[in-house]
């Protein structure tokens, strides 16, 4: 799956989400969506070697929204979220254009961050099978062959289960976000159409 395009309204302010997995010592694992927001915009420009002239450039400095840099009622703390974990990319050519996209697994949806980590997860799990029959088909000759296809084996477990955590995460997240939407469309009841005695 190819990065987005950079949208051409991505501004301060602009919200981008990433997926990621995390494993803890106890064993755990759990997938997060993470929300990060565009914290500054720098304009300049940049020396093309090859052209022997300077050319427009973008730079986006973007960081992870987390209860940390919110306030009570979900507003972003900007003055905060500056201090919280970072990254940049830049737009090369200040007129955004077809080949300039956002860095790998960063999406102005969470819906394209999801369906990126599956397709991310689905080719580590390809990865995985293909080595697997690789060793078995090469296993004559194999030092410690068996011990290796075991660690394999392992790996391959590992990714499907990996694969089926985001597949899972995904799921809920659209039950909540249609739960949601669904919360949104219930009637208010009208004031005064009960009679008192």
């Amino acid at each position: 799956m190819k990065p987005q395009i950079i949208p051409k309204g991505l501004k301060k302010g602009s919200t981008l989400y990433s997926i990621e997995l995390y494993e803890y010592n106890s064993g755990r694992n759990t997938v997060e969506l993470q929300k990060w927001r565009v914290t500054t915009v720098k304009t300049g420009t940049y020396l093309d070697f090859k052209a022997r002239e300077r050319k427009p450039q973008v730079k986006f400095f973007i960081a992870q929204v987390n209860p940390e840099t919110t306030d009570s009622n979900g507003k972003i703390l900007f003055d905060k979220l500056r201090n919280f974990e970072k990254d940049t990319f830049t737009d090369v050519g200040h007129i955004i254009k077809e080949d300039h996209r956002l860095p790998s697994g960063y999406y102005t949806t969470p819906t394209q961050a999801f369906k990126y980590r599956i397709a991310i997860e689905q080719q580590y799990l390809k990865e995985y099978q293909d080595d697997l029959e690789d060793l078995i088909k090469n296993r004559v000759g194999l030092k410690n062959g068996s011990k290796k296809i075991a660690e394999a084996r392992e790996f391959v477990a590992e990714a499907k289960k990996d694969l089926a955590r985001v597949k899972s995460a995904f799921t809920r997240w659209k039950k909540a976000e249609e739960k949601k939407k669904n919360a949104k469309k219930l009637p208010t009841p009208k004031k005064g159409i009960y009679k008192t005695k």
